[in-house]
């Protein structure tokens, strides 16, 4: 049994309404092949609870307009 120290960086957006954006849950969601900009409001808007959350948000905001549009 090997053991190793890993360290993670996690970035996070701050909000003036104080809501933290994770930024690697932006991205895990981008890899999923979500546009940017509603990944980055699916985070904001599920208060980065989790990736599923995030998700679900996107997939039930699809057809509003605006999800897939610019920033918050």
């Amino acid at each position: 049994l090997c053991q190793r120290k890993v360290h993670f960086t996690v970035i996070v957006t701050v909000y003036p309404s104080g809501v933290d954006v994770d930024e690697g849950m932006v991205c895990q969601l981008v890899d999923m092949g979500f546009p940017r900009n509603a990944c980055h409001k699916a985070v904001y808007y599920t208060k980065s609870s989790g990736v599923e959350t995030a998700m679900n948000w996107v997939m039930e905001h699809m057809d509003d307009p605006g999800t897939f549009l610019c920033c918050l």
